[in-house]
């Protein structure tokens, strides 16, 4: 939802009967600044959902449900850098290991907190609480790529994203990659850029308590 002053939250809509008809979840997901938008869901191998959220806040913010998408937690920051951009989240068939697609870039003076490049990718084995295998799908620090969506087909991930001149026209990029790519060693230079924020990194956006202010709450 938007509430026409550029604030953003975000609330689910469930369908048990394949999509013809949908009710709305009570819970409401909101984030400092402009607020929690562009959200994408995976549901991980233990049955419980995962969502990752696109903010304002210089990191990638995750949230859980546990009851199939009727309640979620407070949304919570993880180690991810990332500008305000949607990123792609997925299982691997077969196996409980995500795959996320993501702009590893943080520049707060920037417009949406940084361009939109490097396009990078990376796995977790434990649910999306830690990364690893970090790797680089297309980072021309003079072009923007951005909008990522991921597909498995047998043996290989189908990735689209747009690809923008800076400025310029857009291009839509289709890339078909082995899995077994992702698996392979990892970009030591994205662990880098992991350790370049705060703990905490709205005490440097300007937040008047110091704090990222999170919440999910049922809509009265």
């Amino acid at each position: 939802p938007f509430d026409g002053t550029g604030h953003h939250t975000v609330k689910c809509f469930l369908s048990d009967d394949d999509g013809h008809t949908w009710h709305s979840h009570e819970f409401v997901l909101d984030l400092p600044r402009r607020g929690a938008m562009e959200p994408g869901v995976v549901e991980l191998a233990d049955g419980s959902l995962l969502m990752v959220l696109r903010r304002q806040l210089g990191r990638l913010y995750f949230s859980r449900s546990s009851d199939a998408g009727e309640a979620w937690s407070v949304p919570e920051m993880s180690g991810i850098v990332a500008p305000e951009a949607p990123s792609a989240l997925a299982r691997v068939p077969q196996s409980e290991d995500l795959l996320l697609v993501w702009n590893d870039n943080y520049d707060p003076p920037v417009d949406h907190g940084g361009n939109r490049s490097p396009l990078r990718s990376a796995l977790s084995r434990d649910g999306g609480r830690k990364w690893y295998r970090f790797r680089t799908l297309d980072g021309d620090p003079d072009r923007a790529y951005s909008y990522p969506s991921i597909t498995f087909a047998d043996d290989e991930v189908l990735l689209t994203y747009y690809e923008r001149e800076q400025p310029g026209r857009l291009s839509l990029v289709f890339r078909a990659l082995p899995l077994s790519w992702f698996y392979e060693i990892e970009d030591k230079l994205v662990l880098q850029a992991l350790d370049r924020l705060p703990d905490l990194p709205a005490e440097s956006l300007g937040s008047p308590t110091g704090r990222v202010r999170a919440s999910a709450h049922r809509q009265s």
